[in-house]
């Protein structure tokens, strides 16, 4: 299906002209846009209406106002062959967006994924400076506070990684297992050693 790219100057233009002429122009758009340009058009759209009530007057009136817009035709766009816009970022950044989702999942048990909103959420912090390390412990912060209670379904994406929470959330101290800060887990510990030898040696 095709669709006709309208000059914005012809929207203004055509607003301000009376009814009729609007009339004929949103016929002639979206029936005869492929006769529009013949040099019997008129003739031709007179005679395709035999029985209706029309003015030839008004009809050459608005044919004469509209077609300076089309000077040098239409534009036509394939609807069918639009293509959906994608956000692309780059590998490392993807690779970040997923570990961020997996960690997530795998603390909450759920199955968020790389959607849309969900990854502009963590794409506007990674380029606020925020690191996966920051991400995971907003997430280990929020999950000791809120499982097993009626906030624990804020444990989401468009909650915990929101502008305006995500640095506080951040910064909220974490609970205390026998007087200790909560130790950081040996997988962890390897996970963190691991990257930090990748950024050294890359």
């Amino acid at each position: 299906m095709k669709s006709i790219v309208i000059p914005l100057e012809f929207f203004k233009a055509i607003g301000e002209k009376p009814h009729a002429i609007r009339i004929y122009w949103i016929k002639w758009l979206a029936d005869y846009s492929n006769e529009l340009f013949r040099n019997d058009f008129i003739e031709f759209f007179v005679n395709d209406m035999k029985g209706k009530n029309i003015n030839l007057e008004t009809i050459k009136q608005a044919y004469d106002f509209g077609m300076k817009f089309f000077e040098g035709g239409f534009t036509f766009i394939e609807e069918n062959k639009k293509k959906k816009t994608t956000t692309k970022y780059p590998e490392e950044t993807n690779a970040t967006i997923n570990k961020v989702l997996d960690y997530l999942n795998e603390i909450t048990n759920s199955t968020y994924s790389a959607t849309k909103n969900n990854t502009q959420l963590i794409y506007a912090r990674i380029m606020e400076g925020y690191t996966i390390s920051d991400f995971k412990k907003v997430i280990d912060i929020k999950a000791e506070q809120w499982k097993g209670t009626e906030q624990e379904k804020y444990l989401r994406p468009i909650t915990l990684f929101q502008a305006s929470k995500f640095e506080n959330y951040l910064n909220e101290p974490q609970k205390q297992l026998n007087g200790k800060p909560k130790q950081q887990s040996s997988i962890n510990k390897l996970s963190s050693a691991s990257n930090k030898a990748k950024q050294f040696f890359s």
